[in-house]
């Protein structure tokens, strides 16, 4: 009716509509929805988590009688710790890193939908580490296949997210 279109690009490429007059892309001047939770996990810990823990893990396998056990437990125990608090913080910090990721640009509305997309995702970031650090200990006791499921996993909770998302009342509700 208003010769308007709204879409959310959740940073993969650019869509394209095909009109009269040839293929215009479409180009987003708001935020990319996807982005804040790798941002956030990159800044906590990034790759650089499973990379320093599987020698770690192997070496307390190696040297100690329970096998590394309770070294692993006590990382877990750790992990768990430390992301619940980081997931905690990151969320209620979400207004601020909506402000601090907009430029003058962003829409009032672009950073509405941002905020609550981030209330939604970013206790991934939570997911994000304790997968990280269970793929560690996985790997140093020569289990590969089993972390090659989490992507599934957390398409998954993405795609629950975003369905509880699109149930949430709209400004014209």
């Amino acid at each position: 009716e208003t010769g308007r279109f709204v879409f959310a690009n959740a940073g993969h490429n650019l869509p394209y509509v095909r009109t009269a007059g040839g293929v215009i892309e479409l180009r987003a001047t708001g935020l990319p929805l996807g982005l804040m939770p790798g941002i956030v996990y990159e800044v906590l810990l990034g790759g650089a988590l499973a990379g320093l823990l599987v020698p770690l893990l192997v070496r307390a396998r190696h040297r100690d009688a329970d096998g590394g056990q309770a070294h692993a437990q006590r990382l877990l125990t750790l992990t768990v710790l430390v992301f619940a608090v980081a997931t905690a913080l990151t969320v209620a910090c979400v207004p601020l890193l909506v402000e601090l990721l907009s430029t003058a640009q962003t829409a009032p509305a672009s950073r509405s939908l941002v905020t609550v997309w981030s209330y939604l995702v970013l206790p991934t970031v939570f997911c994000y580490g304790l997968g990280a650090v269970l793929t560690a200990v996985l790997n140093a006791r020569g289990h590969f296949a089993t972390p090659t499921w989490a992507p599934i996993l957390n398409n998954l909770v993405l795609i629950a997210a975003a369905g509880a998302f699109l149930a949430l009342p709209t400004a014209t509700d």
